[in-house]
């Protein structure tokens, strides 16, 4: 049945969507959404990567949503035109479900939110387990590659056999212009490396007694002992595990034998590191995105593992002695650690 001039201009005049009540309602309806979905998300989420990769999530869903609230909008604004036909007057039931689609949207933020984190938590775990272990092993590297480019410094010193000469030459003679020349050469080696490079460079004989390049007393810790009796037999550079000195500094010594054109050790070079100025900042340099990452250095010595770099905050956390006790127990060298932080964070170590 035809509707009236009168009908229909009531509907006209009753009609709320102007343009400025569209494009108000619109710019009201995304700010509650950026608001409630980035809390949403920044209360759920902490890791920057899976932040990043929800918020696209997010943000689809956002113009899915805008898509269906316009189409509806413009629907019915062209349905209440005068130009439009009667029978293409949406029902009054229809428009009066529209508020309560609006809550459904708003709804389906935390749902979808909520779906994601879980229908794709297990494979953002495995992706941050296979990232974690792929920086462990990187780390691994980097700290072989350091090991290695110490002993190639030492092997300055081994190639050098005219040194070796002068040493022995200096032993027999005790010439003070030789060993001024030897004690040059130590120092040039040390400066070449800055103040955060050697942190001392002297030189023994066969039986461990220093000999140039301190004045000190020097009592050496039987593991630099026993390495200086294979260096010596070897021929080659070797280096002790770290260790504390009577300073309770950390100390790693790189053993480098002297040798004659004949191929005798008459002596060795004790290059001496503070791996805390040398090692540690290249371990501490995380290239993750993860502004809460960071690579904890630990040492294991028969049944103990102490802890030998770290920040201060890593140092004094609930979870590492969790993580150590694992390192003892574990059967395999590589492996994962899982824990929740103080905040309810989920911590998770790979070694």
């Amino acid at each position: 049945m035809p509707h009236s001039g009168t009908q229909y201009s009531a509907l006209t005049n009753n009609s709320h969507l102007t343009p400025l009540r569209v494009a108000f309602s619109y710019a009201l309806i995304a700010a509650l959404w950026i608001l409630f979905s980035d809390t949403l998300l920044g209360w759920l989420v902490t890791d920057p990567q899976l932040l990043a990769r929800l918020s696209v999530y997010k943000g689809l869903t956002f113009v899915a949503a805008t898509t269906l609230l316009l189409y509806l909008v413009l629907r019915i604004w062209h349905e209440s035109t005068p130009s439009a036909s009667p029978q293409m007057l949406p029902p009054e039931g229809q428009r009066s479900h529209l508020p309560l689609l609006f809550l459904l949207l708003l709804v389906a933020v935390p749902l979808i939110g909520y779906s994601v984190i879980h229908l794709h938590g297990p494979v953002m775990e495995q992706e941050a387990k296979q990232n974690l272990q792929a920086i462990v092993e990187l780390k691994a590297r980097q700290v072989k590659n350091w090991l290695a480019e110490r002993q190639g410094d030492g092997l300055v010193f081994t190639a050098n056999t005219m040194l070796a000469e002068r040493l022995a030459q200096w032993q027999q003679d005790g010439e003070v212009h030789i060993k001024q020349h030897i004690e040059a050469r130590l120092e040039s080696v040390r400066l070449a490396y800055g103040e955060q490079g050697f942190t001392s460079l002297f030189i023994v004989d066969t039986q461990g007694r220093p000999l140039i390049g301190t004045d000190q007393a020097i009592t050496l810790p039987n593991q630099a002992v026993v390495q200086l009796e294979q260096s010596l037999a070897s021929g080659t550079t070797l280096h002790t595990d770290l260790y504390r000195d009577h300073h309770d500094e950390l100390r790693m010594d790189f053993i480098v034998p002297l040798l004659n054109p004949a191929g005798t050790a008459v002596g060795a070079v004790f290059m001496q590191v503070n791996p805390e100025y040398f090692l540690f900042p290249l371990i501490a340099n995380w290239p993750g995105s993860s502004s809460k990452g960071e690579s904890l250095l630990l040492h294991q010595q028969d049944d103990t593992l102490a802890l030998l770099a770290a920040t201060e905050s890593a140092a004094k956390a609930p979870w590492l002695e969790g993580l150590q006790t694992q390192l003892q127990t574990a059967s395999t060298k590589v492996g994962y650690f899982t824990a929740m932080g103080p905040n309810n964070e989920q911590i998770m170590a790979a070694y």
